[in-house]
């Protein structure tokens, strides 16, 4: 029986409907018997009471263009399409979910998280779908993929980059979730970090006001002494707002390593000269909210 429905599809015997899209030359013949099985949505469309009584159906569904909806057809017919274009994949998702069409929509969602795992700078296109559409379980995969990404592999290049592109609020919901990765934090000591964020990248984000809150967790454990030594740009501000994004012993650590480090830093940051003490850094975070500011 799969097999014969394998056959029927997009051919004309016995079909006894044609697909038109508006504004394309395509149309695709179809059997009213096989669609009307596959979902609801169909069901109703082509045998409920308000059915289409003709043998033409004009889709106009915003994103039911012909690539994207012969997927669907060959869902309906057991052919499986499977496309490497996210424009198309995308589409595909969206009419999945105006069909009903469950399992095929499960497929496209793990398809969509495949796109960014080979490319997380498709998270940014997908993110905006996601957001536009209200797909929250498919926002959630995306910021859940990007953070496994970077418990994996040493990708803060692309990473960061990838940020700066986003939308305040999603970049925030991303740096609070890596935030979490226990990954992140050193093995044996501050200056010697698992990864390092290369350091062209950390000026802009830090200055970010929207990842002020979500984003001190993150880069505390991204900036090592070794960056801050390489940074010829750096000045005074940038080394005390690097050092209040630490704890009191990361801070410490930093501090001692930095060789221009000077006296009146310390007494800027409300901390003994030399000598750190951890009940000094409750001024910190209005430091910290200076220098983002």
């Amino acid at each position: 029986m799969k097999y014969k429905m394998e056959t029927m599809f997009l051919h004309t015997e016995d079909s006894d409907l044609t697909i038109s899209f508006p504004g394309h030359d395509i149309t695709y013949p179809v059997h009213r018997s096989v669609l009307t099985k596959t979902t609801p949505y169909f069901q109703n469309l082509l045998d409920g009471p308000l059915c289409i009584h003709g043998h033409q159906w004009s889709v106009r569904d915003e994103h039911a263009e012909p690539e994207a909806f012969k997927i669907i057809l060959g869902h309906c017919y057991g052919v499986e399409i499977i496309t490497e274009n996210v424009d198309v994949a995308l589409r595909v998702y969206k009419l999945t979910d105006l069909y009903m069409m469950d399992r095929l929509k499960e497929k496209c969602f793990n398809h969509l998280i495949d796109f960014v795992k080979s490319d997380p700078v498709n998270a940014e296109q997908l993110l905006k779908f996601s957001y536009a559409y209200n797909f929250l379980d498919l926002k959630s995969a995306i910021l859940t993929c990007l953070s496994k990404i970077h418990k994996r592999h040493n990708k803060y290049v692309m990473f960061s980059n990838l940020l700066l592109n986003l939308y305040p609020e999603w970049r925030d919901e991303i740096l609070s979730q890596c935030g979490k990765i226990t990954e992140l934090s050193f093995t044996e000591s501050w200056m010697y970090p698992k990864y390092t964020l290369p350091y062209e990248n950390i000026s802009p984000i830090l200055q970010s006001i929207n990842c002020q809150e979500p984003g001190l967790g993150y880069f505390s454990g991204c900036v090592s002494a070794k960056v801050l030594r390489e940074i010829t740009w750096k000045n005074a501000s940038y080394n005390m707002l690097s050092l209040s994004l630490c704890d009191s012993k990361q801070a410490e650590e930093l501090a001692s390593a930095l060789p221009d480090m000077r006296e009146d830093w310390y007494f800027y940051l409300h901390i003994p000269y030399k000598a750190v003490s951890p009940e000094s850094f409750n001024y910190w975070p209005e430091v910290t909210r200076l220098f983002l500011a």
